[in-house]
């Protein structure tokens, strides 16, 4: 064997390992953002579920309040009587 085809095996060998820490450190990271993916879903679910929950509080809170008002108008008008 002459230094060449010992160069040529060396860099085949270092070439096929990066080949492959990549493939492995790519395949983990892509597991890794569908799984943060996924987590990310579920909080934007709750999320939302959440801001539903807030804006019916709120609707009824004005819808109570708008109650009072008129009825804190009809005592006002009673008492000017």
């Amino acid at each position: 064997m002459n230094t060449y085809t010992i160069t040529i095996g060396a860099l085949t060998l270092i070439s096929t390992g990066f080949g492959i820490l990549f493939n492995v450190k790519y395949n983990q990271l892509k597991k890794y953002y569908k799984r943060k993916c996924e987590r990310h879903d579920a909080l934007n679910e709750q999320l939302a579920t959440a801001n539903d929950m807030l804006r019916d509080l709120f609707a009824e809170d004005k819808r109570k309040n708008a109650k009072l008002l008129a009825k804190n108008q009809e005592i006002q008008q009673l008492k000017t009587k």
